[in-house]
């Protein structure tokens, strides 16, 4: 005889199950509490990042494998344009967009998560299937000129497409891009979510701070305490921001941001400029438009990607630019 389920064991249903997954229409456990502003920002960070992880392992173990079944080919790898290439661009650009499908179609779940939207954006917006492929193009020429066996090759590609950890962000410079674009999301995302909140309308403040750690750039540092009402821009090195992560701002003002507004019945002085907060849906558009030039074998700095190439050929190396900030900072959260 079948059991009967009780009401309080029957599983949500789609619609509960959707608001309990959306952390972001969720908000913090508590909206004037900053450990939970804090927290609440956190987790929609891994939130992003985690998936996002999943997609590159999934893509790097995948260009591994193509990379491997090119050294059955090595002298088309000398031979110049006039041959086929056996490391495809093509091939690589498929992968990753396989691997970003498999996560928005998940079928274990059957619809997809509020947050992968925004993943999806992360991924897009990467460049990292450019990176990837020049990398290896470069590995596979390397081996050839300095004459290494199969064995030697697939040791280095192996350290070079190594999967990456979620407790150790810097395991893989790929990964590091990833973690970097969460975190810079995250922090938009939770800091407009405050800022349009009800609580924030009913207090007409907001205060900004940061993590209070070492790690807070000097910047975001005399930043920390700011009041603004709602509306008003927050005075931030040289920049004026609407909020932590604004993606107006400047990349060195916005990148890595983790600071957190906190709703305050303070007022501000009636002579400050006012500005206005975009719409929600202007900041799902630009707020993962992060371009951010950093390879695996090479000193990061954030700079924007040329566009990917369209035909079947290697993308061009990315044109010189100067870091938005000093080198050795690239993987370090900030302020």
């Amino acid at each position: 005889m079948t059991q009967s389920t009780s009401p309080t064991e029957l599983p949500p249903s789609p619609a509960e199950a959707e608001a309990e997954d959306d952390l972001l229409a969720q908000g913090p456990s508590s909206w004037t509490a900053p450990e939970a502003i804090s927290a609440w920002r956190d987790d929609l960070e891994d939130s992003y990042y985690e998936p996002a992880r999943a997609v590159l392992n999934r893509f790097l173990r995948e260009v591994r494998s193509l990379a491997s079944e090119a050294l059955s080919a090595p002298v088309l790898l000398a031979s110049g344009s006039n041959l086929p290439n056996p490391f495809a661009w093509t091939s690589v650009r498929r992968a990753w967009q396989q691997a970003i499908r498999d996560l928005v179609t998940d079928p274990k779940r059957g619809r997809r998560l509020p947050q992968y939207a925004t993943v999806q954006r992360i991924l897009e917006d990467s460049g990292l299937p450019v990176a990837v492929y020049n990398d290896v193009r470069d590995l596979l020429k390397r081996s050839i000129a300095e004459g290494w066996g199969d064995r030697k090759t697939k040791i280095e590609l192996g350290r070079l497409l190594h999967t990456s950890k979620a407790e150790d962000e810097t395991t893989s410079a790929y990964a590091a891009r990833l973690r970097s674009a969460a975190r810079t999301a995250a922090t938009a995302n939770a800091a407009h979510r405050m800022a349009t909140s009800d609580l924030a309308k009913k207090r007409g403040g907001l205060r900004w701070m940061t993590v209070h750690d070492t790690r807070v750039r000097p910047s975001h540092v005399e930043a920390d305490g700011q009041i603004q009402e709602l509306g008003h821009p927050y005075h931030v090195g040289k920049a004026l921001l609407a909020y932590p992560g604004d993606p107006a701002g400047p990349p060195e003002e916005t990148i890595n941001c983790r600071c957190i507004l906190i709703p305050t019945d303070a007022r501000m002085r009636p002579d400050q400029p006012r500005i206005r907060f975009a719409s929600r849906s202007d900041i799902e558009r630009t707020a993962m438009r992060l371009s951010i030039e950093e390879t695996a074998r090479r000193l990061g700095e954030f700079s924007e990607l040329p566009p990917a190439p369209t035909a079947d050929e290697a993308p061009a190396d990315a044109p010189n630019r100067r870091p938005r900030w000093g080198v050795g900072e690239r993987h370090r959260p900030r302020g």
